[in-house]
């Protein structure tokens, strides 16, 4: 069973679901989609396009990399992991 509530639209009292199914038409209407070359040309989307792509690169580079840097390179004249010299 659908509990029906009445709610108010511009002054108007209509039932929930009514009220439901107008903004789905409303929403359906306006659900197009745009193109990849439309959202790259909106103002500021390549730029943090860019910066996005840029501090991803740094944090995966130290991410990955710096362990390696510190178990493989003698610092202060000793390594810092406790692997054996070769």
């Amino acid at each position: 069973m659908i509990r029906l509530a009445l709610v108010e639209a511009n002054g108007h009292r209509v039932s929930r679901l009514a009220a439901l199914l107008a903004l789905k038409s409303v929403f359906a209407r306006q659900a197009s989609s745009i193109s990849l070359l439309a959202a790259w040309r909106i103002p500021g989307v390549a730029s943090f396009a860019a910066t996005l792509f840029f501090c991803k690169l740094v944090a995966y580079t130290f991410l990955y990399w710096l362990p390696f840097y510190l178990s493989t390179t003698e610092i202060g004249g000793r390594r810092l992991s406790p692997q054996a010299r070769t």
